[in-house]
């Protein structure tokens, strides 16, 4: 996926973007469906747009667990022991 900045130029990933890439939908078509139908609560606000905008450090809540965006560009996260990390 490639980097999304909003108008002030920061990180940002879509409502729907997000459910897909915690798994809570299968595809992009169920993941708006569930948005739509109000599934996730963003910052603990029932939100119904799939195309909301998320920045870094948002939460969001969908079946009783709550997730926070983590938009850390992968060469900036730190390094877990015994992992290695992906040539550019």
């Amino acid at each position: 996926m490639s980097e999304q900045l909003d108008g002030q130029g920061k990180r940002y990933i879509t409502l729907a973007q997000f459910l897909k890439m915690i798994q809570a939908a299968e595809s992009g078509g169920a993941a708006k469906a569930l948005a739509r139908t109000g599934g996730a609560s963003v910052n603990g606000e029932r939100e119904t747009r799939p195309g909301r905008k998320l920045h870094h450090g948002t939460t969001v809540t969908i079946g009783g667990t709550t997730h926070t965006v983590d938009l850390t560009p992968k060469a900036e996260k730190p390094q877990k022991p015994g992992e290695t990390q992906e040539a550019p």
